[in-house]
């Protein structure tokens, strides 16, 4: 079986890591960036199964981003993480989940296992 390509975005190094350590307990094949501008170019050079972004971001928010993946690619999932945004407005312009920072690391498995499996 092959790895699933998951593709986490956040501003904060710290974050990204801990995202990624906690998917790798599942076999994940992640890769990370620090902005949407470089997700988007890696994302043009390399197939990505699900994106994780932050919400709060500079430059580029978590919502840009997603409106912006949206529009270039239609079937990638996109979870947007974030300790304040309104979620109904993150699912209705991008999002197809949202998870609220603090997070348990369970939620974020279950989260990330079941918008997998919807895209098979």
């Amino acid at each position: 079986m092959e790895k699933k390509n998951i593709l986490i975005v956040d501003d904060e190094k710290s974050v990204r890591r801990l995202l990624a350590w906690t998917l790798l307990t599942r076999d994940y094949a992640i890769r990370t960036t620090k902005s949407g501008s470089a997700a988007l170019r890696h994302m043009e050079q390399h197939h990505c199964d699900l994106i994780i972004t932050d919400y709060r971001m500079p430059q580029m928010d978590g919502l840009e981003l997603a409106r912006l993946i949206r529009a270039r690619y239609p079937s990638i999932p996109i979870l947007v993480v974030t300790g304040d945004g309104p979620f109904q407005d993150l699912l209705g312009n991008g999002a197809t989940a949202c998870l609220a920072k603090p997070f348990d690391a369970y939620e974020l498995l279950d989260i990330v296992k079941s918008l997998l499996s919807e895209k098979e």
